[in-house]
């Protein structure tokens, strides 16, 4: 949903299975990231755009015109047609499960070389990951390398349950 600056709330985009981060890179481009499940194989970070549908299918029944149909009964052929492509899909078991909050390094050199570039934490493993986008024909594009992860003495904490 989009609130506009009248006050109006509009529809920006649908398909999202569980989105738990949302953030804007320099630009000002929104970039939302996606858990993995249902049909999700691995999870991903998607550079969101007015009008686009981002994969999953119950979410099809709010788009105008739709025809009055179930979409989990849609062939998989038919859905891949209509999704968007992520710009990164997280390796799974390696870099994440439930990837969280896209945070930009505003700080304008402050927090070292990354300046305007994107980080993302995620749920399951207790790193921090660096995005490298990159954009190709108008799509972005890219991949994620991890920046910080849970080694002594920088360990830090992530959402499963506390052991220590």
């Amino acid at each position: 949903m989009q609130l506009t600056p009248e006050g109006k709330l509009k529809p920006y985009a649908s398909g999202f299975r569980s989105p738990n981060g949302l953030g804007f890179d320099e630009k000002g481009r929104l970039f939302v990231t996606d858990n993995q499940g249902d049909w999700l194989g691995t999870s991903k970070l998607y550079h969101v755009e007015e009008g686009k549908f981002y994969g999953h299918p119950t979410s099809l029944v709010w788009r105008p015109g739709f025809p009055d149909v179930d979409p989990l009964t849609l062939p998989v052929k038919t859905l891949d047609s209509m999704r968007t492509v992520e710009s990164i899909a997280f390796p799974h078991e390696l870099m994440a499960h439930s990837p969280t909050q896209i945070v930009l390094d505003n700080t304008g050199g402050r927090f070292g070389p990354f300046a305007n570039q994107l980080f993302v934490g995620d749920m399951d493993f207790a790193h921090l990951l660096r995005i490298l986008p990159d954009e190709v024909d108008g799509q972005i594009q890219g991949a994620c390398v991890p920046f910080l992860t849970k080694q002594a003495p920088m360990a830090f904490r992530c959402g499963l349950a506390i052991t220590d």
